[in-house]
């Protein structure tokens, strides 16, 4: 079975937008798979599951890209 990352960026105008993510037929941990975030060019390696509150954002339209990686930091399609 093939490991899938779906991920979810929910819009709001009046609190700091949340990434959240689900993982399927996979999971993250420090020595295994990440989660690879980019916002407007910053990357950010996670290793633990949790929802995270982006904050600091100057642009009222920003970029995010949020990719699997495995253990040796390699895309996973």
């Amino acid at each position: 079975m093939n490991s899938h990352l779906f991920y979810y960026l929910p819009q709001s105008k009046t609190s700091q937008p949340i990434l959240d993510f689900y993982l399927v037929n996979t999971s993250i941990a420090e020595n295994g798979n990440k989660v690879k975030v980019t916002i407007n060019e910053t990357e950010f390696i996670i290793n633990k599951w949790a929802a995270y509150e982006i904050s600091g954002l100057k642009n009222s339209e920003n970029t995010v890209r949020i990719q699997l990686l495995d253990k040796n930091n390699e895309l996973i399609w």
